[in-house]
């Protein structure tokens, strides 16, 4: 739909004196990296950077996996075997993973 508005106005602008080949128009479209807004292609640097952990990072890296083993060993003790608890599993060592890239990525 876009395409075709946009070829009905290149249309518009060609002249094509009286029966004559309508004029080539070359249309350049901007690339998908020029659709990039700067502060999202910095989020997006950031996001796929290596983060040297500081001292400060490796702390609270080790509390957060401590607190999420001690909740393992809570959801391995009181939940019966089967995918909702390999899920649980699966999506505690997700938010493990994520807390752990919010201190590397922002803090």
């Amino acid at each position: 739909m876009k395409n075709e508005k946009l070829h009905g106005l290149v249309n518009e602008l060609i002249d094509t004196d009286r029966g004559a080949r309508p004029k080539q128009v070359e249309i350049v479209m901007p690339s998908l990296a020029d659709l990039v807004t700067a502060s999202r292609k910095d989020q997006l640097d950031n996001n796929y950077k290596y983060h040297t952990a500081t001292s400060a990072h490796k702390a609270k890296y080790n509390t957060i996996r401590s607190e999420a083993r001690a909740l393992a060993q809570v959801i391995e003790d009181l939940c019966p075997d089967g995918r909702e608890k390999s899920l649980a599993h699966t999506k505690l060592e997700e938010a493990m993973m994520w807390a752990n890239a919010s201190i590397a990525r922002n803090d």
